[in-house]
């Protein structure tokens, strides 16, 4: 059976699953899952080319009992698997925290995107400490930067004025820096 001109358009246009993207997650449910980033120390990042964007219900901390809402609805975290720039490695960027969520989100809307796509390039950093409240642990921030172009287009440098939106071009994606000082 053909399909019609509208499945076409939908899958061309990356909507509509293709029996290549079904192999792909058939392969990665058996090869298991890459390995996360892990922001222990400030200045720690995440440099990469998106591979896919998904959601999975979040987890407890510590107990990695599943999360929900008081009614019982699943709470839902967004993951991003990048081939990491530095080394090649597939890796997972988990988007648990809201400070993160919040930083990747002013990057895309910075970079006129709504999501991250397969083949732009993402860069988030954890920053400094924010001072927790009533001798709460201190939470971390993070800042972010998205490069949207297929082409992998080396260009992202978070400079003073990034949070301002602007995104300059060096000359490769190793290039992409963040100062050693937040921009905020």
């Amino acid at each position: 059976m053909s399909e019609s001109s509208a499945e076409v358009a939908l899958r061309n246009a990356g909507m509509l699953a293709s029996e290549e993207s079904s192999w792909d997650e058939i392969d990665s449910l058996f090869s298991g899952r890459p390995p996360a980033y892990r922001f222990a120390n400030q200045g720690d990042q995440a440099l990469g080319v998106v591979v896919r964007a998904y959601t999975q219900q979040a987890r407890q901390f510590g107990t990695n009992e599943p999360k929900t809402f008081d009614d019982g609805t699943p709470i839902r975290e967004p993951v991003i698997e990048l081939r990491d720039t530095p080394t090649g490695e597939l890796r997972s960027l988990y988007v648990s925290s809201w400070r993160m969520r919040n930083a990747i989100q002013q990057a895309l809307t910075s970079a006129g995107c709504r999501g991250p796509r397969t083949g732009g390039t993402l860069l988030v950093r954890y920053c400094a400490d924010e001072p927790g409240k009533n001798g709460a642990q201190a939470a971390k921030v993070y800042e972010a930067a998205y490069d949207p172009s297929a082409d992998q287009a080396q260009k992202i440098n978070l400079g003073p004025s990034a949070r301002l939106g602007a995104i300059e071009a060096p000359t490769a994606v190793q290039a992409m820096q963040l100062p050693e000082t937040p921009p905020f």
